[in-house]
This record gives C-alpha cells, sequence and structure tokens, in this order.
C-alpha cells in the first residue's frame, strides 16, 4: 500500500513542478505554503512524542533549523543581492589588478577548499585537548559570523572613499566569514539529523532540513529584493539604502545568533544520547521475625 501511494506521490509532482515552472510567482507561495505546513506538522509531531528523550531531541532539531533558516537566507544573496553591491559600489581595483566580478564568488570555493581540512584537523585536535565543541555551538558560531560579514560592508560603505566606492578588502572579508560559517554549519546539518530524528521520523525531518534551503533562497531573494536600484544613480547615491539594509541583516543574524549562545545549555540537556530510564522503586523492606 505504501509503494503504490508513493508511486502515486510522484506521478502527481509531475503536473505539479510543470505548474510551479509556469507560475513563479504563485510557487514561491506554494513552497512557503508547504514550509508552513512541514513545520506546523514537526511541532505536533514533536508534542504528541511519548519517548521523553526522543521528544527533546525534536524540540532541539526545531529550534536549530531556525537558526540554519537564517543563515542560508542571508547566505544565499550573494548571487544576486551582493553582486549588484559589488558591481556599482565597490571599487574592484586591487593595486593594478581590476578582479571581474564573475570571480568573486570563487571566493568562497577558495574558502571551502582550504577551509575544510584545516577545520578538520583543527577541531579534531582541540577536542582531544579536552575542547568542547558540539552542534549548538558551530550553529551560534556561524550566525554571529554571518552577522560580522554584514557589519563589516556597513563599515566599509563608512570608510568609502569621494566616489562612494568600498575598497574590495571589506567585500573579500564578508565573502571569507561567510565561508567559516558555512564550514561549521553545513557538515553537521546531515549528521543532526542522524543523531536527534527517531527512525519513524528520520524521512520527514531529512525531508524538512533540504526544504529549509529551499525555503532560505525564497528569503534570499526577497532580502535581494530590498536592495537599492542602482540603475541611474552613483554610488554615494545607493549607499545609505545598502548601510541600512546590511544593518538590519547583520542585527537580525546578530539576535538570532545571541539567542542560541544563551540557549546553548538548554539545546545541550536537550540533545543526549542517554535514555530514559525510570526511577528505581524503594524495595520494601521485610522484618525479619
Amino acid at each position: 500500500m505504501r509503494q503504490i501511494a508513493g508511486i502515486g506521490i510522484l506521478i502527481g509532482l509531475v503536473p505539479l513542478v510543470w505548474f510551479m515552472l509556469q507560475r513563479p510567482g504563485g510557487t514561491e507561495t506554494i513552497l512557503k505554503g508547504i514550509s508552513a505546513a512541514v513545520a506546523l506538522t514537526l511541532t505536533y509531531l514533536t508534542v504528541r512524542h511519548r519517548d521523553r528523550r526522543e521528544r527533546r531531541n525534536m524540540t532541539a532539531y526545531l529550534i536549530l533549523t531556525i537558526g540554519s533558516l537564517m543563515f542560508w537566507s542571508l547566505y544565499q544573496m550573494a548571487p544576486n543581492g551582493l553582486m549588484l553591491f559589488a558591481v556599482h559600489n565597490v571599487d574592484l581595483m586591487v593595486g593594478p589588478v581590476k578582479i571581474q566580478p564573475q570571480w568573486i564568488q570563487n571566493i568562497n570555493t577558495v574558502c571551502i577548499v582550504l577551509g575544510g581540512p584545516i577545520f578538520a584537523a583543527l577541531f579534531t585536535r582541540m577536542r582531544a585537548r579536552g575542547w568542547r565543541i558540539d552542534i549548538p555551538q558551530q550553529f551560534a558560531a556561524s550566525l554571529l559570523l554571518m552577522a560580522s560579514a554584514f557589519f563589516i560592508l556597513t563599515l566599509g560603505i563608512k570608510l568609502a572613499g569621494a566616489d562612494g566606492k568600498s575598497a574590495f578588502v571589506w567585500l573579500f572579508l564578508n565573502y571569507v566569514l561567510q565561508s567559516i560559517g558555512e564550514l561549521l554549519l553545513m557538515p553537521v546539518g546531515y549528521a543532526m539529523i542522524g543523531k536527534l530524528a527517531p527512525k519513524q521520523y528520520q524521512g520527514v525531518m531529512m525531508g524538512s532540513w533540504m526544504l529549509v534551503t529551499g525555503l532560505a533562497s525564497l528569503f534570499a531573494g526577497d532580502f535581494s529584493g530590498m536592495i537599492p536600484n542602482p540603475t541611474g544613480t552613483t554610488a554615494v547615491a545607493t549607499n545609505p539604502g545598502y548601510a541600512k539594509l546590511f544593518a538590519e541583516l547583520g542585527a537580525g543574524s546578530l539576535v538570532v545568533g545571541i539567542a542560541l549562545v544563551v540557549l546553548i545549555p538548554v539545546l545541550r540537556k536537550l540533545i543526549t544520547d542517554k535514555a530514559e530510564t525510570p526511577p528505581i522503586e524503594a524495595a520494601t523492606v521485610v522484618p525479619v521475625a
């Protein structure tokens, strides 16, 4: 019966995907509605779940998912919103060399390729020395790094030259900080689901985690739509709009990051592999005559 239902769902997805591709505006609404329904379903399943240990783990998953959504929504602004800023409001000359806009995205690639092995070795050594580096810490750190990345752009705008264009180094640091945040967050995502999801919910929780990325791309589009339109204007004219937007996005990420920092002790208590053991009842002492 489940196989028949699965085949029916796959067949039904074909016209649904076709409809969504034909109507991008409606597609965004549908995806946000689906995401809301999945979130409500997971919340309901968490509240009604009987096993206390697994219920705590699922609660931790829901909290961390909010942080992940915030991070990826801002992270996925880079290909669109930040590229507009780079082209029109950043001095791309580094010494005698002009950085081509299409090469800016490679900053992230280089950071991931070089930073992955370095972070893996660093964390292994730190854990061997007794440092506690866990999932809540990495999620909180990634959001604080994202906040720093946007605040750096705001600082770069304040220190812009007479033509209003920021130095390339500020954009470079923004990409580096975002990439470090990605290194902290992405590798632990799927491992976290394997650790926290009950067996019967692993499929839906894995799907919801992937859905977060899609939903984040929609929010990234919304944020990018708030970017000032540079057509027919100068960097000096659009800088105030950029500075305001980057400060607001940085502040939002900072608030969520601080909230996760505060919740680290709570999340550590929620995330546990120890099974619940019923209290041992006191033995009845039978007096010997």
